[in-house]
This record gives structure tokens, sequence and C-alpha cells, in this order.
């Protein structure tokens, strides 16, 4: 969520003055707890995040809620504390709808934006991406960007492979990057299918994605996923399961090919038998996709689309209806005990 925090800042500097904090740094529990009082609202990009420290803050707070990992019950309390509550799709909106009755604060939809300038088409990446792997031309590749998560649901990935696999008229290879993947973790059946590329940088993804002739997405729960929107951008044709916004994203058949959650493997063999074949087909695909992401999700459309001076206003109303600062402590102290077993921790914070 780096990415969108920095997004926010460069589109909206001028009339909002931001501060990117990174929970990953070493000195964000002191500098966020010495610093955040002075802020007008604090937006939290990550569910841990708020897990972790939405509950300690004494400014409005916006939640972001883009997936669940581990379930519900962290969403559950994070949306207790929240002062406003952004979702990033449809399908969080109706997530949402779904599971609350009632919800105390405001709910707003944003829109996750693309640097389209950085993620662009390029005509030969594909050619020398072959050339460098030793591949002929009617050899297909596939990628993958994809942590060891859950909810990414490689296994998916590994039957899509295997029932690909029996198409013997089509040649592929699927380049699979990510943290802390090893040949170990690649099923014997179809490792002579699956290079590792290892974590690849920032800098180096447009070029990653431009060398793709699919980029395939089977997670059963997403925000962006910025992946399938960044390889959309470079005018790749995407496979995907329906998951954050791929469903207002993808339209089936015209600018990628949707997954479908009762068989994954059958849709993904079936897309690629229909298109694999036929370079002309997968060049005008992706150039539909291409104009659907320059039209809608460019980084200034989709950060004005998404009114984030209302989003903060929104939670600045929120806050002033919190309970007082002394009902917060012992209510939150009470959370505290609960999870650490210390409450003289949370004292010594909210002192």
């Amino acid at each position: 969520m780096d990415t969108l925090a920095n997004q926010l800042r460069i589109v909206l500097g001028a009339k909002l003055e931001f501060d990117v904090m990174t929970t990953s740094s070493e000195s964000f529990a002191p500098d966020f707890l010495r610093l955040h009082p002075r802020y007008d609202v604090v937006h939290f990009m990550a569910n841990r995040a708020f897990f972790r420290w939405g509950w300690v803050t004494r400014r409005p707070c916006v939640f972001l809620l883009n997936h669940v990992h581990g379930g519900w019950k962290r969403i559950d309390e994070n949306i207790r504390y929240a002062d406003s509550i952004c979702v990033s799709s449809r399908q969080w909106q109706d997530n949402l709808v779904n599971r609350y009755d009632h919800l105390n604060q405001d709910v707003h939809r944003i829109y996750f934006g693309i640097d389209t300038a950085r993620f662009r088409p390029s005509p030969s990446a594909n050619r020398e991406t072959k050339r460098e792997l030793g591949l002929d031309s009617d050899t297909l590749i596939l990628g993958y960007s994809i942590s060891k998560s859950s909810r990414k649901r490689v296994d998916r990935l590994w039957e899509c492979i295997r029932a690909l696999k029996k198409e013997q008229s089509l040649r592929f290879i699927v380049r699979l990057t990510g943290e802390r993947w090893n040949e170990n973790d690649i099923p014997d059946d179809i490792s002579s299918n699956v290079i590792l590329e290892g974590f690849l940088t920032e800098e180096s993804m447009p070029n990653f994605y431009a060398g793709l002739d699919y980029y395939v997405c089977t997670s059963e729960s997403e925000g962006g996923p910025y992946p399938v929107m960044e390889s959309m951008s470079c005018g790749v044709t995407v496979l995907s399961t329906a998951v954050g916004v791929v469903p207002e994203l993808v339209r089936d058949g015209e600018n990628g090919f949707l997954l479908h959650e009762e068989d994954v493997a059958q849709s993904f063999v079936h897309a690629i038998r229909s298109s694999g074949r036929s370079k002309e087909l997968r060049q005008r695909i992706g150039q539909h996709a291409r104009e659907e992401v320059t039209k809608n999700f460019a980084i200034d459309i989709a950060i004005h689309a998404s009114n984030y001076p209302l989003v903060y206003e929104s939670a600045s109303r929120g806050y002033s209806k919190r309970p007082s600062i002394e009902k917060m402590k012992k209510r939150l102290a009470c959370t505290l005990y609960s999870r650490f077993r210390k409450s003289e921790t949370m004292f010594r914070l909210l002192r």
C-alpha cells in the first residue's frame, strides 16, 4: 500500500500535507506514538497496521478494507475503532453490507491508480524475453507475482498448469515471482513448466509484465489486485478470478478472461485454448485492456474520483462521535489485556 500512499502525496500534495510512515521500519513505533497527535487524520493502508495501531490513535482514523486474511475477527475489531472506512471495489462494499446490519461510520469507495506512463506496452519485450529464455516464438509465457499467502491460492495455479499440460499442441512456461519461493515449493510434475524469478524490484516489474503473453491471478481475495491492473496497462491479456476490482475491470473475452470459481482450471484452459494460437487476438485483447485502465484507473483519474478530502472530513466527523478519552482508555486497556495479558503496556502508551 506504499504505492497508494505515495500517489496521494503526489496528486493531492498541493491541497493536503502528507507524511508516509512504513510499519516495517524499526523506528515506526516511537515515531508514530510521538508524531501522530499532530496529524488531522491518520490513514491506515493495511488491515494489520490498523489492528496494531488504530486502537491507540487519538486522532481521526481512516481504515482501508481491501482484503481479509486470517478471518474476519481482526476486521470486526478494526471497524469498531475506525472513524471512516474505505473500500477498493464494489465487491468489498457488498461484503460489508452483507456482514454488518448497521455501520456507524461512512463507507467510501476509492480507486487504486496505475502509473500508465511506467506500465505501458513494449512491442519488443515479449520477443526479447523469449530469446533470453531460449524459447521459440510459439511458446507462451505466463506470469504470476504471488506471495506465500493462503488467499493467493497457489494450489489453483498448480491445477491450472496440470490441466494446460494436457493440451499437447500448446507449449508454455510460467514465470513465478515473489518472496521466499524456492525450487522445493514447486510440485515435481509441473516443475519443468515453471521458472522461479525470485523477488523482482518495483523498477523491473513493467518489463516483466510486458514480456508476458498472459498474466494469471488465482486469488480468492484481493483489494486491487495491483498486478492485474498493471499488466493490463502493459497491454497483456489477463486470466483472473473475479476478485477485488476485477469484475469491474475485466469484460470476459473482450479485454481479458475471468476464471470461474466453480472450476478455475477448466476456464483457464478454455481461455488459453481460444486465444493461445492467435497473437493478433491477444494483442487486440491487450489493447482493450490498456484502454480500460487508461480511461478509468490512471493515477490522476483514480485519485480524484476517490474524493479523499471527503473521506478525511468524514473521519473527522466520526471522531467527534467517539466516546470520551477516559472511556476509551478503559475499553482499550481491556482489549490490550485480553490480547497480550499485559495491561500496564496500554497505560504506558496512553498516558
